[in-house]
């Protein structure tokens, strides 16, 4: 069972509907190794049973779990793990369950524990070549963009319905949206791409309208950059979903948001 300080840990990390479920075998006396591996992630679409399942192990985990800590990271997230020993009492409550088949089928010896792990924090280490990347390309296009273009932007900068009740939604921190509209004029273009870059992690639900109208004006790693003529630049890496965007509307909502 885990202790109130590991409790608190768990109730504090990301809720991404994802977990990780291993079924580990003693391999040595003292040292296991992975039998066999599931992955749960909630969909956007008929999420209703993968949800009631992902639940049902966040609680298991937090009822049932052992030295929860941090045991590894993946470009996209770091994450925490706990240790189920109790054997038994797992597939009581899960082994009926056809997404978790794996773990009670592997025929690769006893189980000796299963090992859930979740995602803590995001993990946004490394990613300064990216965003370096992004604003080299970025910056070079912005200063191709015709006046009247620009003089779209400024006017839904200054005009436009704002992200938030005098908040920033990127950093949480309070703004006057008067210093923030002024920005656009302020700066150079290429100083107010870089000032309005944020990242996160989204999935395609949030990134395939970004899409819509806009056009490839290069690429990193293989994923392209795009400018948008509603007002924006992005860069989306489908396989860890690594967004980075740039509003040339802000604090503005760009055109058709």
């Amino acid at each position: 069972m885990m202790t109130e300080s590991d409790k608190e840990r768990f109730n504090k990390r990301i809720c991404v509907g994802h977990v990780l479920v291993s079924a580990d075998i003693y391999v040595t006396p003292v040292m296991t190794e992975s039998a066999a591996e599931v992955e749960l992630t909630v969909p956007n679409d008929d999420y209703q049973k993968a949800m009631d399942l992902y639940d049902r192990i966040c609680q298991f985990a937090l009822f049932h779990g052992e030295d929860l800590q941090g045991l590894f990271q993946t470009s996209r997230y770091y994450y925490m793990s706990c240790f189920v020993r109790d054997i038994e009492a797992f597939k009581k409550e899960f082994e009926k369950e056809e997404e978790l088949k794996p773990l009670f089928n592997h025929d690769k010896g006893d189980t000796a524990e299963f090992l859930i792990s979740f995602p803590e924090k995001a993990n946004y280490d490394d990613k300064e070549p990216v965003k370096e990347s992004f604003l080299e390309i970025t910056q070079k296009h912005v200063d191709s963009l015709d006046e009247l273009t620009w003089s779209d932007f400024e006017h839904r900068a200054f005009t436009g319905g704002t992200v938030g009740f005098g908040i920033n939604p990127h950093t949480m921190k309070r703004i006057n949206f008067d210093d923030e509209r002024d920005k656009i004029t302020k700066l150079s273009r290429k100083d107010f791409v870089a000032s309005n870059l944020t990242d996160s992690f989204e999935d395609d639900f949030y990134v395939n309208p970004l899409f819509n109208k806009a056009e490839e004006i290069g690429e990193i790693d293989g994923y392209p950059v795009c400018f948008n003529p509603r007002g924006f630049y992005f860069y989306w890496n489908k396989e860890t979903e690594y967004l980075l965007e740039s509003w040339l509307t802000f604090p503005a909502y760009p055109y058709g948001w």
